[in-house]
């Protein structure tokens, strides 16, 4: 994987400079004057770069841009590359930070139940290691735990690329129903997912 990284970036002109308002993993939300603005699903806090390589390649070169992004108000921006479709891949699997793209982790990429409005809307983070059971059958993309078994009472994908394998019908071949249970509606999973949780809770 680093070296991938390292090829895309000998390749590509990455460190542009210029910044674009966030287009995946948005939500709106009211800005001054009631304009609305575009923010992470996800807080960019809860998830982490593969490679500290990222805020390099993903340079921004306007440094007041980052005082903006950490009000709730404004309008989130990253690089114009992290947006463009040639870097999709590398701004989903490896900087998901950088470019604010959490919720396409395995650990965020699934809904709390209810959605904004449902049970979770007073969840906070600090208290999935004090219920986790509420955590993880209601409020898995709050604490992270889209990617373990019964969470929002679903089982996970275990790789990338599931939702364009279930259209070549990988879903009636078992070895890969069990690697993209979510994709397939499976809940195979759900048996074993008590000692899963209580190990993720720990770490």
């Amino acid at each position: 994987m680093l070296a991938y990284l390292f090829v895309l970036t000998s390749l590509c002109n990455f460190a542009n400079g210029d910044e674009k308002e966030i287009n995946v993993c948005v939500k709106f939300v009211p800005g001054a004057q009631n304009a609305l603005k575009r923010r992470p699903t996800v807080p960019v806090e809860n998830c982490q770069d593969r490679d500290a390589a990222c805020s390099q390649i993903f340079n921004i070169a306007n440094n007041d841009v980052y005082a903006e992004n950490l009000m709730p108000n404004m309008d989130y921006k990253v690089a114009e590359n992290c947006q463009k479709p040639e870097y999709g891949m590398l701004a989903r699997q490896i900087c998901p930070r950088t470019c604010a793209t959490c919720c396409l982790t395995r650990e965020y990429n699934c809904q709390n139940v209810g959605g904004e409005d449902g049970p979770c809307r007073n969840f906070s983070r600090l208290m999935c290691g004090q219920f986790p059971n509420i955590a993880l059958q209601f409020c898995p993309q709050i604490c992270g735990l889209c990617h373990l078994p019964g969470a929002a009472n679903m089982c996970p994908d275990t790789i990338d690329g599931c939702d364009i394998l279930v259209g070549l019908g990988i879903c009636t071949d078992n070895r890969y129903k069990n690697l993209c249970q979510r994709s397939c509606f499976s809940r195979d999973c759900l048996t074993n997912q008590t000692s899963e949780l209580l190990i993720a809770i720990e770490d």
